[in-house]
């Protein structure tokens, strides 16, 4: 069940310890709260919880989700069309040869 937050005008939640948990996880994250904010915006202007969403807060406890691996699940769904499966390592390798390719 998700914990009823109430939200300022500002889209923050209006609790002192669910406001001090989204300034450490910006913080954290190396985000000011405007980047945050605008992200959140970004993600879903109608969603309540679109900033704790961006920050990864878990919505009942206010704190960060559990890490994951992004790379192995981004390696494991886009392998189906190849006969092995990819290593983390080949979602991070396209994504550095598409940066080179648009620095030139």
């Amino acid at each position: 069940m998700v914990a009823e937050v109430i939200h300022d005008p500002a889209g923050l939640p209006t609790s002192e310890a669910a406001r001090q948990a989204i300034l450490a996880r910006s913080a954290a994250l190396g985000l000011s709260l405007a980047q945050a904010q605008r992200f959140a915006a970004a993600l879903d202007g109608t969603d309540p919880h679109a900033l704790l969403r961006v920050l990864g807060l878990d919505l009942s406890m206010l704190k960060p989700l559990r890490p994951r691996h992004w790379l192995w699940m981004a390696a494991q769904t886009s392998s189906v069309s190849y006969r092995d499966t990819l290593t983390p390592d080949a979602p991070l390798g396209a994504l550095d040869d598409r940066k080179r390719q648009f620095r030139h």
